[in-house]
């Protein structure tokens, strides 16, 4: 197994879910900390794991962060934001989550003529370019007034 992965999972949770579920606040920590360490443990606790699954917390939180689901013991996982770790085999079922969630968002993603695909290097260049030229333009003009 990954010595990452063992570190991890001998280790207190990092992150621990309780009653309001997972809020903004603990998204944007989970975020700042997988930054860090690539990989973090969680645990929910009894007092939200009476009303909802574990299944339903990971597929929320697969929803919000980009992240893979390493392993899975009652109300504690291990998430990291490697999809493959040498010697450990990750939950069958999560990973299958992890693809349909994927799947989800590209398909939600917007195409209009609105739309900017700031994945694609070569448009945000032509209009890093454009605005340059707008911004050049106005103030060739003032200079002029002046």
């Amino acid at each position: 197994m990954s010595k990452e992965f063992e570190r991890v999972r001998r280790s207190s949770p990092d992150v621990q879910i309780g009653k309001n579920g997972l809020t903004d606040g603990i998204v944007s920590h989970m975020e700042e900390l997988l930054k860090d360490k690539y990989t973090i443990k969680i645990k929910v606790l009894k007092s939200i794991a009476q009303h909802v699954s574990m299944k339903e917390v990971l597929e929320e939180v697969l929803k919000k962060l980009s992240v893979h689901v390493m392993d899975v013991r009652g109300h504690t996982a291990i998430l990291s934001i490697w999809k493959n770790t040498e010697g450990v085999n990750y939950p069958k079922k999560y990973r299958k989550m992890r693809q349909r969630i994927d799947q989800e968002l590209a398909k939600a993603k917007p195409q209009g003529e609105d739309f900017i695909d700031y994945d694609n290097e070569e448009l945000v260049e032509e209009i890093d370019a454009r605005a340059e030229d707008f911004y050049n333009m106005g103030s060739n003009e003032n200079e002029k007034e002046q």
